[in-house]
């Protein structure tokens, strides 16, 4: 099975959650609250610790089975905890009391979180760097020259998700771009973008357009959550 972006965001969720709980429980039984046990997560812990908000659905009730209005974070993140849970990285039951499913990490999917939060770290300080590198840079040769391009170019896809959420926060602009062209060779929506960008010249281009056709990319592929 291979791991989107938001699968990875879910699995740190849990993980924060988790490590949330037990101080929680521990300042608790500090005070002499003895009875007090960690509370597994339930779909709106890990929507909220891998920060995803709610959505428009789309439709207008027109085509049977369809409806309109807000979808709520939970509702969002479903579709990710049992594809998990398909998976065997985490473990969903039932909680009769609280009428709802709560989910915990099985052993593969606390290495799996991990990995991931180390990963995301890495790549973030990574994507930082190659920002703060290329503040000067105004054209595409200058940026190669940087150390941190070298850098994400060996990273490849595993950078992809930090360029991207960069590039969401409203920071790099053309610099991160060029780097995420790169990586995975094409320009998402090359018409709606006015100016030469393929071949490093940025003159005339719209970088707000440009941008914005990267993150719509990103989000279509859940490279974004």
């Amino acid at each position: 099975m291979t791991l989107t972006e938001r699968d990875l965001a879910a699995l740190i969720a849990i993980s924060d959650h988790d490590a949330a709980e037990a101080r929680r429980v521990e300042g608790a039984r500090e005070k002499g609250i003895t009875w007090a046990s960690p509370r597994p997560a339930t779909a709106q812990d890990v929507a909220r610790h891998a920060g995803l908000v709610g959505a428009r659905r789309l439709g207008n009730g027109a085509v049977k089975g369809s409806w309109s209005g807000r979808m709520s974070p939970a509702l969002r993140i479903a579709p990710t905890l049992r594809r998990l849970t398909k998976a065997g990285l985490i473990q969903t039951t039932y909680d009769s009391a609280d009428y709802r499913n709560v989910h915990r990490l099985t052993p593969a999917g606390v290495i799996a979180a991990d990995q991931a939060r180390l990963t995301r770290d890495a790549m973030s300080r990574l994507s930082a760097d190659y920002v703060r590198q290329t503040m000067r840079c105004s054209t595409a040769s200058h940026m190669q020259r940087m150390p941190a391009w070298a850098a994400l170019m060996d990273a490849g896809q595993a950078a992809v998700p930090a360029l991207l959420h960069t590039l969401e926060a409203g920071e790099g602009g053309m610099a991160v771009m060029h780097a995420l062209a790169a990586i995975t060779g094409i320009w998402p929506d090359l018409d709606e973008v006015s100016g030469p960008v393929a071949d490093g010249d940025m003159v005339g281009v719209d970088v707000s357009a440009a941008a914005a056709a990267w993150v719509r990319w990103g989000r279509e592929r859940q490279l974004l959550t």
